[in-house]
Order: C-alpha cells, then structure tokens, then sequence
C-alpha cells in the first residue's frame, strides 16, 4: 500500500513540476460588430491603439465595422492558451461564436462539419500571422468569422501584408539572420494604412 502511494505521490509531483515549466498564455475574449463576415486583422503594440481592456481575467479583444484592431497588448509569445471566447455584439448583447479547432478546420468539408459550416457561423484563429520575433511585443494576427462559403473563398496574401506593415531593420547587424536577413518591424502605419493593406492582401478567390 505504501508503495502504491509512494508512485501516485510521485506521478503527481510529476506533472505538478511539468506544468510549472508550460508557458500559458493569456485567455482572450473577441468581440465582433454582429454580422460582420470575413478576416480579422489584429495589430499589436500600437502605442496610439486601443487601450489593454481585461475581464474576467482576460484579455478583451474588440474589433472595429473593418474587423481591424489596433491595440496597445503586446503579441504573446508562443505558448498553451486556454480556451478563447467569441462574441458577436449586438445592441449590447453578447451572441457566442464557435471556434474550430485545426482539426475541424482540415476536415470542414467532411459530412456532418460540411453540412454544419455550410450555415453555422464559426472562428478560425490564427490563419496567417507576422511575428516580429519570440523576444519582441510587435506582430500582426489574421483570423476569420463567417461560415464555410467565404472562408473556404478567403485568399490570404502573407507576402503582400508583410511588406505593407513591416519593414526590414538593419540598424543593428547583430540581429542577422543565419541568412543574412534583417530582423523585422512594424511600419508607423496609420488607421487608414492598416485598413488598405487588408484590402488589398487578403480577398476571396
């Protein structure tokens, strides 16, 4: 009997150390205009962006009529992330929005997830994205809010919106790629800059 407690003492010790070691990130709540369909387009560390908003614990996401957010949070470093809330606001009312996960996301057009997304409104996180770097705040997110048709028409140019938000810095030759590349950064980008560039890098098919 002590032997059994022992090794349940210690199978716990185990996974308690473990998870000291995760890094989790922040939960996040999403807030979008009600029926907007289409990309989402998130902005990070943007000094003159919306304010850092928490509820609950969370972090508060509130995208615009554009389904862009310019916000002052920083971008998270790669991590485990609990469970992310979606809403769809209306009058102040809060309308809950699926997440697919990545494995709905691959199977979409298979029987039931077909039949299903052909009306279901869902989100899809993270579809493209322009991390500055592991160590720094900056970046962008691309997610999508809409059903099977527009996703599935949803053409995401990362090129195109990476040479419209960030640019090359070389000032520092320290930060050189094996490659020889400078390290990235966001453009001074103005509202209307960041609205343009969506446009014309993301688009359906």
């Amino acid at each position: 009997m002590k032997a059994i407690r022992f090794f349940i003492l210690l199978f716990l010790s185990f996974l308690l150390n473990g998870s000291c070691r995760i890094n989790w990130q922040e939960a996040l709540i999403y807030y979008i205009p009600y029926g907007y369909i289409g990309s989402l387009l998130i902005v990070y560390d943007q000094k003159n962006g919306q304010a850092k908003e928490y509820e609950d614990g969370r972090r508060v996401y509130r995208f615009d009529q554009n389904g862009i957010l310019l916000t002052q949070f920083p971008i998270d470093k790669p991590g485990v992330r609990s469970q992310n809330e979606i809403f769809y606001i209306k009058d102040n009312e809060k309308i809950a929005v699926r997440q697919l996960s990545n494995s709905e996301c691959s199977t979409i057009q298979s029987s039931e997830n077909y039949k299903k997304s052909k009306t279901e409104i869902f989100f899809v996180n993270s579809l493209e994205g322009g991390r500055i770097s592991t160590s720094k705040t900056e970046g962008y997110f691309i997610h999508f809010i809409g059903n099977y048709y527009p996703y599935k028409k949803l053409n995401i140019n990362d090129i195109c919106l990476d040479n419209l938000i960030l640019i090359e810095d070389c000032s520092d030759t320290t930060k050189l790629s094996v490659s020889g590349q400078c390290e990235y950064i966001l453009r001074k980008c103005t509202y209307q800059e960041i609205l343009e560039a969506k446009n014309k890098c993301i688009s359906s098919k």
